[in-house]
C-alpha cells in the first residue's frame, strides 16, 4: 500500500502551472477566483474525510485503489473536455463545469486513493 502511495505521487506528472495559466490567461479567470477554487477544494476535501469515516472505513483497500483509478480516468477526461472548450459547445458555463468537476473527482480520488 504504502509503495502504491509512493509511485502515484513520484510517477503522476504535476499540471498546476499549465492549469493555473489556461484557466487566468484563456478562460479568463480573475486570481481571485482561482484561489476560491482552493478554498473550495479544502472544503470539499473535508467533507471527502467525513465521507470516507461514515461510509468507506471498512472497504477493501484493492477495491478503493479500483475506484480511485476510475475516478482518475473520469477527471482526466473532464480536464480535456474543459481544455478542449466541450463544455461552452455543451451550453455548460466555464465555472459551474471547474467546481462541479474538480469538486467531484477531487474529492473522490482523495477517498479511495489517500485515506485508505
Amino acid at each position: 500500500m504504502v509503495l502504491c502511495v509512493i509511485l502515484m505521487g513520484s510517477l503522476v506528472p504535476s499540471f498546476a502551472e499549465f492549469n493555473y495559466y489556461f484557466i487566468t490567461n484563456e478562460v479568463g479567470f480573475s486570481q481571485f477566483t482561482f484561489s476560491m477554487f482552493s478554498v473550495l477544494a479544502s472544503i470539499t476535501l473535508l467533507l471527502g474525510v467525513i465521507l470516507y469515516r461514515v461510509l468507506l472505513y471498512k472497504t477493501e483497500v484493492r477495491t478503493l485503489i479500483t475506484w480511485s483509478v476510475i475516478m482518475g480516468i473520469f477527471g482526466g477526461v473532464t480536464s480535456l473536455c474543459f481544455v478542449l472548450r466541450l463544455n461552452v459547445q455543451w451550453g455548460i458555463n466555464d465555472l459551474l463545469f471547474v467546481i462541479i468537476t474538480d469538486s467531484i473527482t477531487g474529492v473522490a480520488y482523495m477517498c479511495f486513493s489517500h485515506l485508505p
